[in-house]
């Protein structure tokens, strides 16, 4: 999770133009596999506001399934396998 983190905050983005800072956050972090709830708490907001992320995501980069997301996030080195 801190991978994610760290990439996010020193401007490493390949999404830049997509995702905002905290959609990448809650991309990373779902790529990495945690639930919603998970990611509510790791980012202090709440679950419906993840829900709201992760919908934008997916309407910003035009995938609908969250392994679509993981896959996407590999590519574009978001997160290591």
């Amino acid at each position: 999770m801190m991978d994610c983190f760290r990439k996010v905050r020193s401007g490493y983005s390949p999404a830049k133009n997509l995702l905002g800072t905290r959609e990448e956050q809650v991309l990373c972090l779902i790529a990495d596999g945690y639930s919603s709830k998970e990611i509510a708490r790791n980012l202090l907001i709440a679950p419906s506001t993840v829900e709201v992320h992760r919908r934008n995501i997916m309407r910003k980069i035009g995938l609908h399934k969250v392994a679509d997301l993981t896959r996407y996030s590999v590519r574009k080195q978001m997160v290591s396998v």
